[in-house]
């Protein structure tokens, strides 16, 4: 096993006391005693989310990630398990006398691949459980530098703006159905690069929420782009907010829904996870199939890398598709439809969602 600090690659006896007999450093992880990976993988996962310690990230998406990187594991072996099957049932075929041994290996190894097959199904990473891999990974090593720390707001005052300020707003707005998604934006500097406002619909952050609100709602001419979940709720958002006047209602703006739909999934597959209750009388959110997945289904806006997030924003800021036929789904007067209609690129996998 690798250290992460020297590269000594090291044997399970030389470890003594769960240290590197290089450097001395201690192994969070330890393979010999069923941990699911090692040191030097968990690091790889979050270089991966992390895009090499370029772009800030969550514990929410290092946890797909080291899922995404555990069902890569399986897949491997199931893949061996079927290459036993199949050497197996070649090794039968010859089963003549008087090679009747060929029966006997290749009924053993067939039995042998099964069992890897059985052994190997699609993992989940429950979140108790990634919580403790995380919880050893930084007892070890410390928190990464690029992750972001949430820390809980006690009581906020709601910040104070001087009255000339108040006529200004901003031009784009970005409404989130999460506040650690507005954590990310913010942490990685996409409100100041893109001169924009990020809110959650929630009323996150709340010591600024109303102040920037009302600021938004003063400019006739806002584009508002909404970044959600792939739930009932989150895919209902964008016409919550042209709907509801304590939002945008009434209002002639122009709304784009940049993900995540249900359509995404196919870009993560096993990876959605029992959709909550319903609420009593769901609003409009999509189409009949639509609905019909998210009844069943939810798919996490964390499932993308960081990077893929922010890219993705931005392409949908800065190069905007125009409405077919005029048919925008718009209501009470706004514009709202979905950015990216076919959902996705060539490219596809867990670097992209359209």
């Amino acid at each position: 096993m690798k250290c992460i600090y020297c590269q000594n690659d090291s044997k399970y006896s030389d470890r003594i006391g769960g240290k590197c007999p290089g450097c001395g450093k201690a192994f969070a992880f330890e393979p010999k005693n069923q941990d699911p990976l090692t040191d030097a993988a968990f690091k790889a996962a979050i270089d991966r989310v992390s895009s090499n310690e370029q772009v800030k990230w969550g514990v929410e998406h290092l946890r797909y990630e080291v899922w995404r990187l555990l069902s890569a594991k399986a897949r491997k072996t199931r893949r061996a398990g079927w290459m036993v099957v199949g050497a197996g049932a070649l090794l039968l075929t010859c089963a003549v006398t008087p090679l009747f041994v060929f029966a006997i290996i290749g009924g053993i190894a067939i039995l042998v691949g099964i069992l890897v097959i059985s052994l190997s199904r699609r993992p989940s990473l429950e979140q108790s459980e990634f919580d403790r891999l995380y919880d050893r990974y930084t007892a070890a090593h410390g928190v990464p530098k690029t992750a972001i720390v949430r820390r809980p707001r006690q009581g906020p005052e709601p910040t104070r703006i001087a009255p000339d300020l108040l006529e200004y707003s901003f031009d784009r707005a970005v409404i989130c159905d999460r506040a650690r998604t507005v954590d990310l934006l913010v942490a990685n500097q996409f409100h100041f690069e893109n001169n924009c406002a990020i809110l959650g619909a929630e009323g996150y952050p709340k010591h600024a929420f109303e102040i920037v609100r009302s600021m938004l709602k003063k400019n006739p001419k806002l584009e508002v782009f909404v970044l959600h979940d792939a739930t009932v709720e989150g895919c209902a958002l964008a016409k919550r907010l042209s709907t509801d006047p304590k939002w945008f209602g009434g209002q002639n703006l122009r709304i784009v829904d940049v993900g995540l739909r249900p359509a995404h999934a196919k870009f993560y597959p096993g990876m959605e996870v029992p959709a909550d209750p319903a609420p009593q009388g769901v609003p409009e959110g999509g189409t009949h199939p639509e609905m019909a997945w998210l009844r069943k289904n939810k798919l996490e806006l964390a499932v993308v890398r960081p990077d893929q997030i922010v890219k993705r924003l931005y392409r949908a800021m800065t190069n905007l598709p125009e409405p077919a036929d005029g048919d925008n789904g718009g209501v009470s007067g706004s514009d709202v439809w979905i950015y990216g209609g076919d959902y996705g690129t060539s490219d596809g996998g867990a670097d992209s969602f359209g």
